[in-house]
């Protein structure tokens, strides 16, 4: 584990339980994007419910993350959830935003970059603008003053610049998204991923499918392979819908 993660760990062996765990006043890493970067299965326990998969998240971000680390991870999650069910990448862009307080700085960073698709302006000068607003902010104590940016806001809107000016396309989504930078393993896996569920297994380009293994290949240090967790989402999923 590393940075929220490995801070929230750390305060719940210490006894201090979520949201305490995570937040600013024990968790110097509040703002980093961990959680954004692993609520992907909650979207996808909650198909085509993007306001109780934000809610769940919210909830459970709290236990490493605090104000945008949760939001980034409630963000994402309501973008997994809403591409189940949407007509377009921008309806799924719009659905993740939806979830997110008015006038908060992570609101207003993705409140940028829609008005900047809007108006038909490059994804070059839209990166600009939410580096004007927001690049300089990271409290991350690994990346204050440095080219090196975890915190949730700034790549949240690299995720929804590469859905958007992507347009739906796999390479070109993966590829814009990366080319904004600061977490740029993290950001067009989160992009790609949201495009996986809109267009579902078959509809996913079979050069990303080529050389995966189904069967016999596990997540590092876990006992899963790849269709044992499709397997378990399916059934909290259901256990969802359910109830």
């Amino acid at each position: 584990l590393w940075h929220a993660n490995v801070a929230g760990r750390d305060n719940l062996r210490a006894g201090l339980e979520a949201p305490a765990s995570g937040h600013y006043a024990s968790n110097v890493h509040a703002d980093d994007i961990d959680w954004q970067i692993e609520c992907d299965f909650l979207g996808q326990m909650y198909p085509g419910l993007p306001n109780e998969a934000a809610a769940r998240a919210f909830e459970i971000g709290h236990i490493m993350n605090y104000g945008d680390g949760c939001y980034g991870g409630a963000f994402v999650s309501a973008m997994h959830a809403a591409a189940y069910t949407a007509g377009s990448v921008k309806e799924i862009v719009e659905a993740g935003i939806a979830v997110i307080p008015e006038n908060t700085k992570f609101r207003t960073a993705m409140d940028i970059v829609m008005a900047a698709y809007n108006k038909g302006s490059a994804w070059e000068v839209v990166w600009q603008e939410v580096e004007t607003y927001c690049g300089a902010t990271d409290k991350c104590p690994d990346g204050l003053n440095k080219p090196y940016n975890i915190d949730a806001t700034i790549n949240s809107a690299y995720i929804i610049i590469g859905l958007l000016w992507g347009e739906g396309d796999f390479a070109k989504t993966i590829e814009i998204s990366c080319r904004c930078g600061q977490d740029s393993d993290c950001n067009p896996s989160s992009a790609a991923s949201i495009l996986g569920n809109f267009y579902g297994a078959s509809g996913i380009p079979e050069i990303y499918k080529a050389n995966v293994n189904y069967d016999t290949t596990l997540f590092d240090s876990t006992t899963y392979t790849l269709n044992d967790l499709m397997d378990m989402n399916m059934k909290l999923a259901k256990e969802v819908i359910l109830a």
